[in-house]
């Protein structure tokens, strides 16, 4: 699972344009680690019988950060310190980078990054989405007005957050 996730995630980025990730994934280190057993934050509480979030594997997410360049453009810049954070976990990363991140489903939190770069900063977040609707609607939009109603109508009937993929979008840091 593990790597059919972090191809899946490398396949989506190759059409980008941005600077490559030459160095390895970065895991996430729980908040609490005596309650973790790996990426999986709630494995003891599971262990223990308590109503806990599913663990679903892993999710890749990449870090990148950018300066302002002109009024709406932007630059990527790599060596950007980075503290990525939220309720669960942390991890300090230099862009560009990917990131290991325990799968929750749709409860998996947002994640928070944090950057600077010289005497710049910036911060950012991403909260995991339904991949799984996309592409359904996405779909059905590839055939028009009418294919589009279909597909949202079929998603809102198929839509199952039991067995649903979620993934997180890209980390994109825009320093100023």
């Amino acid at each position: 699972m593990r790597i059919t996730a972090l191809i899946l995630a490398l396949t989506g980025l190759s059409a980008c344009t941005g600077m490559e990730i030459t160095q390895p994934p970065v895991d996430v280190v729980a908040r609490n680690p005596g309650s973790a057993a790996g990426l999986d934050v709630y494995a003891k509480a599971r262990a223990q019988g308590q109503q806990v979030p599913r663990y679903r594997g892993e999710n890749f997410v990449p870090v990148r950060s950018y300066t302002k360049a002109g009024s709406n453009g932007r630059t990527e810049v790599a060596g950007a310190n980075c503290a990525i954070s939220n309720a669960l976990y942390t991890a300090k990363v230099t862009t560009p980078v990917m990131i290991q991140v325990p799968n929750y489903g749709p409860q998996s939190p947002a994640i928070n990054a944090q950057c600077s770069l010289g005497g710049a900063s910036g911060t950012s977040s991403a909260a995991v989405y339904n991949e799984s609707s996309v592409r359904r609607q996405n779909a059905g939009a590839a055939n028009g007005i009418l294919g589009a109603v279909i597909a949202i109508g079929v998603d809102a009937a198929l839509t199952n957050p039991e067995k649903d993929t979620f993934l997180y979008r890209q980390l994109d840091v825009v320093m100023e």
